[in-house]
């Protein structure tokens, strides 16, 4: 898609709509001029090992001071069995490659991208070509609004990986604040290729928005909320555009659905709900 370096290069773009809306790592749009942020999407999840087990022998110790005295006694699980449970085992040192990649996948999801990108700056000087690193890397970088440095990062991951969907997704959205006609072709390209991607909907979304074509941005945004309809992110970016529209009666509704489905589904982290609280005391 980006073969062409040259070409590349010169599209590269910071955020939507003048600047107030931006793409998440996942694809979702956010209002990056107000105190208004979704926050990352969901993390990422590791392979779950068959679990051990080992026998419970607690009910068996007696609870008198010369049981407690003489101490746990040794069980046959053959002939006495109990109770099955699962062992967590420390597989990692805190500071190996895979430990620092998950602290820093959690540290994404918590909202602490300062933290994410030290992390993922660590594990970038020790492998410059490792494309979890760098994708990881140019998510932080994006959620901190260092759109440039992202692009870049963004850039060096595609060259080792042209076909990397999401690299190209969120590459699109930065794109389209200079080019969003531009953005908008080559997302329609991609969604021809993946009909149910949900982050390529919400990316066309918001190139829509920066067309200034704001019932077509919610429309895509509908489309989206309906495949995802747990995600509060969808019905956020659809009051941020409805709001910028200047349809307050829709940017309301869409807020308060907001954070109705943060509340049920998102346990209250999914967007950021004071400024959606003090942006509804303003529009009421």
């Amino acid at each position: 898609m980006f073969k062409d370096l040259t070409s590349r290069k010169l599209l590269l773009g910071a955020l939507v709509c003048s600047g107030s809306l931006a793409f998440s790592a996942t694809g979702y749009a956010q209002d990056t001029n107000s105190d208004v942020t979704p926050p990352p999407a969901a993390e990422l999840e590791a392979p779950v090992a068959e679990p051990d087990l080992f026998y419970d022998a607690q009910s068996l110790v007696p609870d008198s001071q010369l049981g407690a005295a003489s101490g746990p006694r040794k069980l046959n699980p053959s002939v006495e069995p109990a109770s099955k449970y699962v062992v967590v085992r420390k597989n990692h040192s805190a500071g190996s490659h895979q430990a620092k990649m998950v602290s820093a996948e959690r540290a994404m999801t918590l909202g602490r991208y300062d933290s994410a990108l030290t992390l993922y700056d660590e594990l970038y000087t020790n492998n410059k070509r490792d494309p979890n690193i760098l994708l990881g890397r140019a998510a932080a970088l994006q959620k901190l609004g260092r759109n440039e440095e992202a692009i870049q990062t963004y850039d060096a991951l595609l060259d080792l990986r042209p076909d990397n969907l999401e690299a190209q997704v969120n590459m699109l959205g930065l794109m389209g604040d200079r080019y969003p006609a531009v953005a908008l072709q080559k997302l329609s390209d991609l969604k021809e290729k993946n009909p149910d991607n949900v982050s390529i909907i919400a990316q066309m979304a918001v190139a829509e928005a920066g067309l200034g074509r704001y019932d077509e941005a919610v429309r895509y945004l509908g489309v989206a909320a309906s495949i995802e309809p747990q995600n509060a992110l969808h019905l956020f970016n659809m009051a941020v555009i409805a709001d910028r529209a200047g349809s307050r009666d829709e940017a309301i509704k869409y807020y308060e659905r907001a954070l109705e489905v943060d509340t049920v589904y998102g346990g209250g982290r999914t967007i950021p709900r004071e400024a959606v609280f003090e942006r509804l005391a303003l529009l009421r």
